[in-house]
């Protein structure tokens, strides 16, 4: 994923904000949650 590559090269987190149900699913089905980071909100994001 070239997104997640280059934060990593960045020492810098990915994060997915607003993962609720109809984001996270097609993310699962496609195997995406495996590599992103995803919260339901900014506050949840920034906590981690």
């Amino acid at each position: 994923m070239r997104v997640e590559a280059k934060a990593e090269r960045a020492h810098a987190d990915f994060r997915v904000v607003g993962a609720h149900r109809p984001v996270r699913r097609p993310l699962e089905i496609v195997g995406l949650t495996e590599h992103l980071h995803l919260f339901d909100s900014r506050a949840a994001a920034l906590a981690a």
